[in-house]
């Protein structure tokens, strides 16, 4: 199963995914990867953070949460090719 959660507030954008795999270990080479290095390379093009970590009921939960304040439209991809 995977679940998906935006949130929003007036500071802050948040993504979560979550599932209840296998999971991921910490020191993994998954968490060393090109997908997993692509991924923190367009969080922190728009200045937002990204964790990758396993959920303590199993799983992995993949989070990115962005503040409002590093959305601007020099750093966002909004509109564009």
């Amino acid at each position: 199963h995977i679940v998906v959660t935006l949130s929003a507030d007036r500071e802050q954008i948040g993504l979560a995914i979550e599932d209840d795999g296998t999971g991921i270990q910490p020191d993994s080479s998954v968490a060393r990867g090109m997908g997993t290095h692509l991924m923190n390379y367009r969080a922190r093009i728009m200045g937002a953070a990204l964790r990758i970590e396993p959920r303590p009921a199993g799983g992995t939960l993949v989070s990115c949460l962005v503040h409002r304040e590093n959305l601007t439209e020099q750093n966002s991809y909004v509109g564009r090719d």
